[in-house]
Parts: structure tokens; sequence; C-alpha cells
């Protein structure tokens, strides 16, 4: 199940991404839900936020994140797994944008392609919204171990 969902991850992402590019003009907003939500193609030279770090920082980000989520792994169930599955795609997914966009001499240099508008916040992406919500799904699955485990010792 993970392989299934990482895949689809990055494969609905960079589909996403090829559309994006064939169908916004780079900077102009395209609303779709009035001035709140809607459609702006930016490229993203930096990390989350477009906080800046060199190119060799993200590689390395995306390997750590693997081996992280990997390690992890145990007995997460079908929520974790999922959850898991959702950051991991996330991460390749961002990390494909600056290995395909990378100039000659630079091989993980490349803009990641952002397109959701909303509001004032930063601009993201498919990948971006998979990794968010692979990890609030974390989150919630392990409030809701440590419960568990509380109760039982307790009880």
């Amino acid at each position: 199940m993970l392989l299934a969902v990482v895949t689809a991850v990055v494969a609905i992402d960079q589909a996403v991404k090829v559309l994006v590019l064939e169908v916004l003009a780079p900077g102009r907003y395209v609303p779709l839900i009035g001035d709140a939500v809607g459609w702006q193609l930016v490229f993203n030279p930096g990390a989350a936020f477009g906080i800046p770090l060199p190119a060799p920082v993200f590689p390395l980000a995306t390997v750590v994140v693997l081996v992280v989520v990997v390690r992890s792994l145990g007995d997460a169930g079908r929520g974790g797994v999922l959850a898991q599955g959702l950051v991991v795609g996330g991460a390749l997914g961002n990390l494909a944008d600056r290995v395909v966009r990378a100039e000659p001499g630079d091989p993980f240099g490349g803009l990641v392609v952002d397109y959701v508008a909303w509001g004032s916040f930063p601009r993201f992406n498919v990948a971006d919204a998979a990794i968010t919500v692979g990890v609030a799904l974390l989150l919630l699955l392990l409030v809701r171990e440590e419960r568990r485990e509380s109760r039982r010792g307790r009880g």
C-alpha cells in the first residue's frame, strides 16, 4: 500500500504541474473563489514558504524524510501507511521538480512549481498538500496511540 500511495502522489503531482505549466501564465492570479482562493503560477527556489536554502539541502532532506518514515513503519496500520505514503510521495514530488528543472551543473537547483493561491498564504502544490495532510494524519495517529497507551497504563 505504501508504494501505491507514493506512486499516486508523485504521478498526480507531476501531472498537475505539467498541466499548470501549460495553462497558467507565471505570476498572474486566476480567481477560483473570488479573491480568497485561486491559481497563481510561481516558481519556488527555496524550501517551504520560500525559505532560502542551498540546493544540496533538498536531496539530503528528502533522504532524511525517507529514512525516518521507512524506519517508523513498524505496525503502522492502514492510516499510518497512508500518512507515510503521503509524506514520502510529496517529498519525492518536490524533489523531482528540483531535478527536472535544474540547470546544467546544479543537479538539485531546479525550481518547484507552486500554483494554489489561498489568500496571502504562500503558494503551494499537490506535493506540499500531501506532506501537510500526511504529517497531520501521523500526528493524529500518534495522539490516538498515546491515549491508548495511557489508558492501558491506568487499567
